[in-house]
């Protein structure tokens, strides 16, 4: 089975990359990457992003607008067919078969402040991507409620005929199922820690032989979801930026909330670093060789070198091949020991930014391991990539 989620307008390539990221990483364990029995096509933004416009009443609204009401006129969000024709759009131009399911990501509003919706087909589905600070703490990376809905919507497409019959069962009361209707937005936290599927939701899609595996493995990825918003949600919210800018014509990690210092890094370090910020999911010791084709992609991009010792095909040098290889512990089976192999990396990374932060959220910055994966608990909307790495 294939899902497309597709990038919409005003949804920044730092949010996209990051559901990417997590969604990819469901498929990678105990250092193996396994084959999944749900697989996603990613498809980047094409178009222009479009000029911003106010959001800020909807943003403060955390009431949904029923099916069964009437809009008011003054109201400037978008209709859900306006969504459903853009999915419909994206089906035609990248020959996405009629029988798969698009969820289109998009930062424009709605004039029913829901958090996404699905048409008549059950095959075009949108979801909301801004405004999750309404309902949940700074803590909380936006991306996780958006997963969330992204695999909730993916079952609900499977359990009825039309949307019509959709509505009419949802559950107009919460229960803390995937079903809650959450008319006033700030239930959707319910929901989305409990991560339910009640007895008679299930059985909708048992009538429809929705296939077991599939299911196991949705609601496996919303446990991790789940214990992701958990997580962030105990944390502290007395957090500041780290921007990834320019200085002098490279690239450095400031931090605006300490008088612009920048943290220190050597490329491989940097590389790192970038690396676990940009994986919010978390990735475990033994599956990080899996990603050293990223990390090379990274660590070019880090790399300070002449432009005459650039090659001519811009790819890196052995010793920066290397370099990464030392990292991850890859080579025909040799462990490295000493400062550039993964552990001594983070280890030094953590160091330096111990002596940056005050103790008290020093933990929110740091590549820690939890339950066996490497993981930056800072919430990602806390980081701003400015150059377009």
């Amino acid at each position: 089975m294939r899902v497309t989620i597709a990038q919409g307008r005003l949804v920044s390539d730092q949010v996209f990359e990051g559901i990417k990221n997590f969604l990819l990483g469901t498929i990678e364990t105990k250092g193996k990457r396994i084959k999944p029995v749900l697989t996603f096509n990613f498809i980047n933004n094409q178009e222009d992003q479009g000029e911003e416009y106010d959001v800020q009443l909807i943003d403060e609204e955390i009431r949904k607008i029923r099916l069964e009401e009437k809009v008011d006129k003054s109201n400037t969000g978008k209709e859900f067919d306006y969504f459903f024709s853009r999915g419909q759009d994206i089906r035609q131009t990248h020959s996405i078969p009629n029988n798969e399911l698009i969820v289109l990501l998009t930062g424009e509003r709605n004039n029913r402040n829901f958090l996404g919706y699905i048409d008549d087909s059950m095959l075009n589905s949108f979801v909301y991507t801004n405004g999750w600070n309404r309902i949940y703490s700074n803590n909380v990376d936006s991306i996780f409620p958006i997963i969330y809905e992204i695999y909730c919507w993916i079952l609900r497409a499977n359990m009825f005929d039309n949307s019509t019959e959709l509505y009419q069962s949802v559950h107009k009361d919460n229960e803390g199922c995937a079903m809650d209707f959450c008319e006033d937005l700030r239930d959707h936290k319910q929901k989305s820690r409990s991560n339910d599927i009640c007895e008679i939701c299930n059985d909708f899609l048992i009538k429809r032989a929705f296939r077991e595996d599939i299911k196991q493995y949705i609601y496996n990825s919303l446990d991790k979801v789940r214990h992701s918003i958990l997580r962030r949600n105990n944390g502290r919210t007395d957090v500041t930026n780290i921007e990834l800018k320019y200085v002098d014509g490279t690239r450095q990690f400031i931090v605006p909330g300490y008088n612009d210092q920048i943290i220190k890094l050597e490329p491989q370090w940097k590389t790192i670093y970038y690396f676990f910020l940009i994986h919010p999911e978390g990735i475990g010791n033994k599956d990080v060789v899996n990603y050293r084709n990223e990390l090379y992609r990274i660590y070019k991009i880090f790399s300070v070198r002449e432009r005459e010792e650039i090659n001519e095909d811009d790819e890196l040098k052995e010793f920066e091949i290397e370099s990464i290889n030392r990292l991850v512990a890859y080579n025909q089976g040799k462990v490295y020991t000493g400062k550039n192999n993964l552990s001594g990396a983070i280890t030094s990374v953590n160091g330096i930014l111990k002596t940056i932060f005050n103790n008290h959220i020093i933990d929110d910055y740091l590549i820690k391991n939890r339950k066996g994966k490497y993981v930056i608990s800072l919430n990602r909307d806390f980081f701003i990539d400015n150059t377009n790495v």
